[in-house]
């Protein structure tokens, strides 16, 4: 998963006297609590940090009514390294948006033709929002980010 660190808290183990860390990732649609142990914490300390986007590779752990990530392994986000994974483009679209935006949204992905498939996340009344995959599939590039970053507004497009 991948997502912005909205809370980070280092913490020392009573055991062996060890650094980890307690996390919490944000995606733009729910944050989940992340335990990061002190092997991984080692190798991940100089740049976790609130306010940073990271990549986690993990395993849910269940404990009473919540969910949390046993983190596994815990990278910063290259949105030009991550784009050649195979990920997908999320593109975040704010309440009240018009039909004529919309229609040019779909015009400027449609210039970008590529591997990646896109999402939108739309606004389906009150809090929530709907997911909707397109039947197409565009390239990352830093071209296509700002332009749909000027449509929308800062925030609205990722590579996940």
């Amino acid at each position: 998963m991948g997502g912005v660190i909205s809370e980070f808290k280092k913490v020392v183990t009573k055991k062996s006297g060890a650094e980890m860390a307690f996390i919490k990732i944000s995606d733009g649609t729910s944050p989940i609590e992340a335990v990061v142990f002190p092997k991984t914490y080692a190798l991940s300390k100089e740049f976790l940090a609130k306010d940073e986007v990271v990549i986690i590779i993990g395993r849910i752990d269940r404990r009473e009514d919540s969910l949390s990530i046993v983190v596994e392994d815990i990278s910063l986000f290259d949105p030009a390294t991550q784009a050649k994974i195979n990920k997908s483009i999320l593109i975040s679209v704010p309440k009240g948006t018009d039909v004529q935006l919309l229609q040019q949204i779909n015009r400027t992905l449609r210039q970008f033709p590529g591997e990646l498939d896109v999402a939108i996340l739309l606004p389906n009344g009150g809090n929530e929002l709907k997911k909707m995959v397109l039947p197409f599939s565009v390239s990352f590039d830093q071209t296509l980010e700002t332009q749909i970053t000027k449509l929308l507004g800062e925030g609205c497009f990722k590579v996940v």
